[in-house]
């Protein structure tokens, strides 16, 4: 099993242990090298976008986009030539939900669309603080710095948004900046692209020449800073948070535009929570003002929460989308296990996701023979072709003497912690092929357990329960329990899946050896359900 697959080890397994070891040291060892790397390859890719393209002039009166969610939205001169750049303009074809669209039909939107709603959202937050005179100096004339920073916020984003994230995460280049004591360790991957794109020399060079032929100024690096959500400055926190915070526009859109496009009916009373925010100091070594909400607003925190909750068990977690980025994930381990490339680049860097779109994968495979694997893998996600459960776990899938087992060997070890490699996880499906008598080609077989939904910002998330001039803060976890919502999820809504192809002997093959390996690897033991679930 060893030399099944060949190729990076932290997205491929079958590397033997010492190899592994000695790669993941030598990758330790040069952080410097690989940081160095990724930064001269975004200032190309940002290059080679703007190369021989102009600086456009938008006018001096602006203009009004329809959107289909929010409806008119007024977009200044020099946000419209930045817009119109190709850089942004990319993100037309990067599909918000990735490939939900197959289940979901009218889940078609892109990063676009979101990026000009989180412009939206941000701007009715700041226009609602304005009106208030206890907070109107402290936004009025950072208008154009927040309203810059939702354009740009997504702008790193690969192939179909986070399923390829999963998937460049994992990759050398870009652990040595997230990993565990990397420069922006937890951040996440595509908030990293956009931050170093941001701050390239390029960029600011566009950027500065759009500024200029409008007449306008902005302060680049902090863009950059709340893209990122790493605001020094503690003095005036709130603006980041705006962007990147515990209810920032980010999130009022995506809830909203996710739900609505794929036909979930959610609700976020959005206009209680603009007139609820507040912005108040909190207690600290330094004056730290962040953005607070009074304590009439409390339901609506609750309602991004139940609809976060919604969202990721009805559409980012069904088991077909799941299924999908199994399949997304094959096509990029055959491509490095083979030196393939896709789009003239063998993607073995983070920043070779950069250079791809979602039709320039698809339309990969219209330039290979019938006969070649990585066409067959990728017109099967093009033409809906998906892989089929073989085995379910989830707490409902287990003898209740192994529940607890369950949940501190798979819950809390692979779902819950962000720092894993990913090789672990990719190592048990190669064994379960392997157990099954490799019935199927080992990139047809996929353990995945799928990350459980992030409720962060429990004690980030200040409620005031005092009046708007005699503040009393208390961080949200005081008043209800969040990790309670998070526990609850994970009990009776997280499911984790073995994937192999739609073949009924080749099914039960894999779903007798994935129940055996699971078992055995973890000390715990499967009901009935496990099985029956898969309709087998």
């Amino acid at each position: 099993m060893d030399n099944v697959l060949k190729g990076f080890p932290t997205l491929v397994s079958g590397q033997g242990q010492s190899e592994m070891k000695e790669i993941s040291r030598e990758v330790m060892d040069e952080p410097a090298r690989l940081i160095e790397g990724f930064g001269r390859e975004v200032e190309n890719f940002v290059d080679e976008y703007f190369a021989g393209v102009p600086v456009q002039f938008s006018g001096q009166t602006g203009k009004v986009i329809h959107d289909a969610l929010w409806g008119a939205q007024f977009v200044q001169p020099h946000e419209l030539a930045l817009i119109d750049t190709p850089l942004i303009q990319r993100l037309r074809r990067i599909k918000q939900t990735a490939f939900a669209y197959l289940i979901f039909p009218s889940s078609t939107h892109s990063r676009l669309e979101h990026s000009l709603g989180v412009l939206f959202q941000s701007d009715k937050l700041m226009r609602t603080l304005c009106q208030n005179p206890l907070y109107h100096d402290l936004i009025a004339g950072n208008e154009n710095l927040i309203r810059a920073a939702a354009i740009l916020h997504d702008c790193g984003h690969g192939p179909f948004s986070h399923s390829s994230e999963e998937i460049y995460r994992l990759l050398p280049d870009m652990r040595a900046l997230i990993g565990p004591g990397g420069r922006y360790e937890g951040r996440s991957p595509h908030e990293v692209m956009s931050y170093h794109i941001i701050r390239s020399v390029p960029f600011r060079r566009r950027f500065a020449e759009i500024l200029s032929l409008h007449g306008k100024m902005i302060d680049i690096d902090k863009v950059a800073e709340i893209v990122l959500g790493n605001w020094r400055d503690p003095g005036t926190r709130y603006l980041s948070e705006i962007i990147n915070g515990p209810f920032d526009a980010d999130k009022l859109d995506y809830l909203s535009r996710d739900g609505h496009f794929s036909g979930l009916p959610l609700k976020v009373d959005l206009d209680r929570l603009w007139h609820c925010a507040q912005i108040h100091p909190i207690p600290g070594p330094k004056p730290t003002r962040v953005l607070t909400i009074s304590a009439s607003g409390i339901t609506t925190l609750e309602q991004i929460i139940f609809s976060k909750m919604v969202l990721f068990s009805s559409l980012y977690h069904h088991h077909k989308v799941r299924a999908c980025d199994c399949m997304l994930k094959a096509i990029f381990e055959y491509c490095i296990r083979n030196g393939k490339a896709i789009h003239g680049y063998e993607v073995k860097r983070a920043t070779d996701f950069l250079r791809l779109t979602d039709d320039q994968l698809y339309a990969e495979a219209d330039r290979l023979p019938k006969t070649d694997l990585l066409h067959q893998l990728i017109h099967g996600l093009k033409f809906r072709r998906l892989p089929k459960r073989a085995l379910v776990l989830a707490e409902a899938t287990v003898e209740t003497a192994s529940r607890d087992t369950f949940e501190h060997t798979i819950l809390k070890r692979f779902c819950a912690d962000q720092r894993d490699d990913g090789h672990e996880v990719r190592e048990l499906a190669m064994q379960i092929c392997d157990e099954a008598g490799y019935p199927c080609d080992p990139l047809e077989v996929w353990v995945d357990l799928p990350k459980l939904p992030p409720i962060d910002g429990a004690d980030e998330t200040y409620v005031n329960v005092g009046s708007e001039t005699q503040p009393e803060l208390r961080r949200l976890g005081e008043i209800f329990r969040v990790d309670d919502w998070a526990r609850g999820y994970a009990e009776h809504k997280w499911r984790g899946h073995v994937f192999c192809p739609d073949n009924g002997d080749v099914r039960r093959k894999i779903s007798k050896a994935a129940k055996s390996v699971l078992e055995r690897k973890f000390s715990i033991k499967f009901n009935n359900s496990a099985e029956n679930l898969c309709k087998l």
